[in-house]
């Protein structure tokens, strides 16, 4: 007997669940018994007057209809903005191939980031590179820290698991990045994507931040960012070795 609910009768007979159960079995039974369309009724979810089981269903179609181009249209956006992103760091790559010297790269590096990447602030945090490194110690761009500095604090989290992080930055973080600003009337950067660079971030990280609060968020993909940080990787490398070859 099935269970009763309450204002129905009590029948005889195989339990809701059971004819749910068949009917997920059989989706075509409808199509079969199309007569029972005639006197199946479903309450308006509005209150208003009974719909039938058809026009419910037409409805719900549409609905989800709806719901796959809203994904569609956002996927489409993620693919135009991945394909642009792709783009500029072949660019990227490009200008930083073409120049002779580590400086001329890290100026074409800090140059794309503010005019390719819409970096509202950038910050290259190197580790105990103290070589040939004084072309830009007078610029924000740049910092040389020895990996101890009691100023990576609130970074420790982020240096331990030695992986591109996305989403917001917290107010110690950015005032070690970007210093504090002049007056509340300047903008904030509010988010950004830390990347770390080298070998278990054996050569530091990039971090690039915007004033957009929702610009880097935490569900953002970060496999085309994981290139740009391979590409700065490489950049240091090579400044490395030609630094111990002046060295030998």
């Amino acid at each position: 007997m099935s269970r009763q609910k309450k204002g129905q009768p009590v029948i005889d007979g195989p339990s809701e669940e059971a004819v749910a159960e068949y009917l997920k079995s059989y989706p075509d039974f409808f199509e079969r018994h199309s007569s029972l369309f005639v006197d199946l009724r479903l309450a308006h979810e509005t209150g208003g007057p009974a719909t039938s089981l058809l026009e419910r269903q037409i409805a719900l179609l549409r609905q989800r209809n709806r719901e796959i181009e809203e994904k569609l249209k956002d996927l489409v956006s993620v693919a135009k903005l991945n394909s642009s992103l792709v783009e500029k760091i072949h660019q990227l790559s490009l200008a930083i191939i073409a120049e002779a010297t580590v400086a001329g790269r890290l100026k074409v590096l800090k140059k794309s980031l503010n005019r390719d990447f819409a970096a509202d602030r950038a910050v290259l945090v190197l580790f105990n590179s103290n070589q040939g490194m004084s072309y830009f110690q007078e610029d924000t761009f740049l910092r040389v820290l020895d990996q101890k500095d009691s100023g990576l604090r609130p970074f420790e989290g982020f240096l331990k698991s030695k992986a591109t992080r996305c989403g917001p930055i917290n107010s110690k973080q950015r005032i070690f990045l970007f210093g504090r600003e002049a007056s509340e009337a300047d903008p904030t950067v509010t988010s950004a994507v830390m990347m770390p660079l080298g070998k278990d971030c054996k050569q530091g990280f990039l971090v690039i931040g915007s004033y957009d609060a929702n610009y880097f968020h935490p569900g953002q993909r970060i496999d085309l960012l994981n290139r740009l940080s391979e590409l700065v990787s490489m950049v240091l490398d090579q400044h490395s070795d030609a630094a111990q070859d002046r060295a030998s």
